[in-house]
């Protein structure tokens, strides 16, 4: 899965208020899968917020914290992540 394709799905889940579930979860496990990094994950979501109205931000942070592992052990997707103390959940 290239960037624009993870961007463009990334972005239809938080315009839709799903940033923090298990689809998106998914979604981006198929990237890591598919030789994705966690960096250019929270990159790729860093532009889709800086370029989202401010509603749609918030959303976008549910994102970030499923890629940098703030979140419960269950939501993670990359393992570096593991030692971070979880605060989200579905």
């Amino acid at each position: 899965m290239d960037r624009e394709i993870l961007k463009e799905k990334l972005l239809f889940y938080i315009a839709q208020g799903n940033g923090l579930s298990s689809e998106v979860r998914d979604l981006l496990i198929e990237f890591r899968n598919l030789g994705g990094h966690q960096a250019d994950a929270e990159e790729i979501v860093k532009e889709i917020k800086q370029e989202s109205v401010e509603e749609l931000q918030d959303h976008a942070d549910d994102v970030l914290d499923i890629i940098t592992g703030w979140c419960a052990s269950e939501m993670r997707v990359w393992n570096e992540a593991a030692g971070r103390l979880g605060h989200c959940t579905v």
